[in-house]
């Protein structure tokens, strides 16, 4: 069974100002700007669908913003790469890219940014099974998203909150988190976070044994996440599904669905989810 730690609809607000100057260099520095704040909004999208090219997008805006000393635009590349490297298991570059984000999104009073740092920096530590670092850092996030109001993020906090009670054993407390978080999610038509805390739903009633609630729950995230391109949560979803159907003997529908699964994980370089798909198949 696998669980959502990734959010990939997160609104992004840009401001854009016009600045006049009869100075070349200033004229200069405008499209400079845009084009990397440009490829950090097309890494971030790309992430979800194609992490290699996030991950090159992410650190050619990496290298403008150095040469171009832009510190909000280096703060986010760096934030677009880390989720990247924390998703391949590179974990010591992750840790470095986050730390030095972190350091320019303090410098910028962004605490938006900071949280949203918090939070991926928390799914990192939830993976290496460092449960007690995620929830220091979840709970930094958490805390800036009450102060702020920013109910999307405090959204995203909770289920991540969920997830690493769920990974310590803890299931009411990791049930109280996702539904906390589903309330929110659903109030505020948040499609992609109804959607994976339905999924993560799921997965606690899959491994209580109650199938048929489980496959209901996968079910509606499946229906939200088809046709969004989003291939993780798509082949997250019918791996889940199709050990559902193992584990009720439905074997041909199962192998339907973890066929699926494996050649989206396949496609994403995801070794940890072609490891899983394999166990499931029994290759």
């Amino acid at each position: 069974m696998r669980i959502f730690f990734i959010s990939n609809c997160r609104a992004l607000i840009f401001t854009l100002c016009l600045l006049f100057s009869i100075s070349f260099a200033s004229a200069k520095a405008v499209p400079d700007t845009a084009e990397i704040n440009r490829l950090n909004r097309v890494a971030e999208a790309k992430f979800a669908s194609s992490p290699d090219s996030a991950l090159a997008i992410g650190l050619q805006s990496i290298a403008l913003s150095r040469k171009q000393n832009y510190p909000r635009g280096l703060a986010e590349g760096l934030l677009q790469t880390a989720k990247v490297y924390y998703f391949k298991g590179r974990s010591s570059e992750a840790t470095a890219s986050f730390n030095e984000a972190i350091t320019l999104f303090k410098q910028l009073n962004d605490q938006k940014k900071l949280s949203e740092c918090y939070i991926h920096y928390g799914r990192m530590y939830t993976l290496l099974a460092k449960y007690g670092d995620a929830l220091n850092y979840l709970n930094l996030a958490l805390a800036i998203d009450k102060h702020k109001a920013d109910e999307h993020s405090l959204t995203d906090c909770y289920k991540n909150i969920g997830v690493v009670y769920f990974s310590e054993g803890q299931l009411s407390k990791a049930l109280d988190y996702y539904y906390n978080g589903l309330f929110i999610a659903v109030k505020n038509n948040y499609t992609e976070l109804t959607a994976e805390l339905y999924n993560n739903i799921g997965v606690i009633l899959h491994n209580m044994e109650v199938y048929p609630n489980a496959l209901d729950y996968y079910h509606k995230a499946l229906k939200i996440f088809e046709g969004t391109g989003n291939l993780h949560a798509l082949g997250t979803i019918d791996e889940n599904i199709g050990e559902v159907l193992l584990a009720q003997a439905q074997y041909d529908q199962a192998i339907g669905y973890l066929v699926k699964a494996n050649k989206v994980a396949k496609k994403q370089n995801d070794n940890d989810g072609l490891s899983s798909v394999y166990a499931d198949l029994g290759l």
